[in-house]
C-alpha cells in the first residue's frame, strides 16, 4: 500500500511540475506582430488608460517590439504603436489585468483615454477566440477600432480578441 501511495505521489508531482512548466512557457512567450504593422513614435493620441465599465480601469503603456515580437509585461497593459486605425491593446489574463475580459459582451462600452486626456468611446462589435499565430485581427482596418487581446484556453493556448468600433 505504501509503495502504491508513493507512486501516486510521484506521478502527481510530475504532472504538477509539467503543468507549471508548460503554463509558464506559454504565458511568457512574446506575441508576434503582424508584418504589415509599422511601429512609429508614440503620438499625442496614444492610449494611456482603458475603461470597461464594471470590469476594469487600467493604465496603458507602449509595447516594446524587438525583432518583430511584441514583448509583453507580466504586470502591465500595453498597446502596439502603429500607423494603423486598429489600436491593439494587450494584457495577461490575470485578475488584476484582463482576467475579466471574458465577461465582456457584444454591445458593451469601452473607453480609451489618450495622452491629450480625450476620452474616445467604443462599442464591442466582435469577440473571437483564435490561435496565437492568427494575427489578422491585429492588422490595419478600414475604420478606427480597438482590439483588446489576452490569453485564454487550456494553458493559455489561445487568444481572446475583443474588437470594438468607435462610436
Amino acid at each position: 500500500m505504501r509503495q502504491v501511495l508513493g507512486q501516486i505521489l510521484i506521478i502527481s508531482g510530475l504532472v504538477l511540475v509539467s503543468y507549471w512548466a508548460v503554463h509558464n512557457y506559454l504565458r511568457n512567450r512574446t506575441l508576434q506582430v503582424p508584418t504589415n504593422s509599422v511601429v512609429t513614435s508614440h503620438s499625442l493620441n496614444a492610449p494611456i488608460w482603458i475603461v470597461i465599465p464594471h470590469r476594469l480601469s487600467l493604465g496603458i503603456k507602449p509595447a516594446q517590439v524587438v525583432n518583430g515580437h511584441w514583448n509583453v509585461w507580466p504586470d502591465s497593459v500595453t498597446y502596439l504603436p502603429t500607423d494603423s486605425t486598429n489600436t491593439v491593446i494587450y494584457a495577461h489574463n490575470t485578475k488584476p489585468l484582463f482576467g475579466d475580459l471574458k465577461k465582456v459582451k457584444v454591445g458593451d462600452k469601452i473607453d480609451i483615454i489618450d495622452k491629450q486626456a480625450l476620452t474616445i468611446h467604443y462599442v464591442v462589435s466582435q469577440i473571437a477566440v483564435v490561435d496565437p499565430l492568427q494575427v489578422e485581427l491585429l492588422g490595419p482596418t478600414l475604420e478606427p477600432v480597438i482590439t483588446v487581446y489576452t490569453c485564454t484556453g487550456f494553458l493559455d493556448s489561445q487568444r481572446l480578441v475583443v474588437r470594438a468600433t468607435r462610436m
